[in-house]
């Protein structure tokens, strides 16, 4: 019998700091509780977390519009992410009236 085309191997190297995770295992509405006492329990765990920095990067760059992630809500997330030099920039160009192209 012949076989198909083998798939290449995952990507793993992307994901790999999850598994260092102080969340896993818990329950994850934990973190996309909008309850203020369930956001605050979330955020603890995240304190304590090694991994914290890459989750955080991880949603940042994914634009997740949901839950605690690195320790930060969507809320906090989006202005981490504007106040970013990066940002800064394309901020002050918008303002000066060449829009976000450039």
């Amino acid at each position: 019998m012949r076989r198909g085309p083998s798939l290449p191997p995952a990507h793993t190297e992307n994901w790999n700091w999850q598994l260092d995770a102080a969340c896993r295992g818990e329950r994850s509405a934990s973190f996309f509780d909008t309850d203020p006492a369930g956001e605050a329990t979330a955020k603890k765990l995240c304190e304590v977390c090694p991994v914290a920095a890459q989750c955080l990067e991880y949603a940042m760059d994914a634009e997740e519009p949901y839950g605690i992630w690195g320790g930060l809500s969507p809320e906090e997330r989006f202005l981490e992410k504007w106040n970013r030099p990066a940002w800064r920039r394309r901020r002050r160009l918008y303002a000066a009236g060449a829009g976000w192209r450039t």
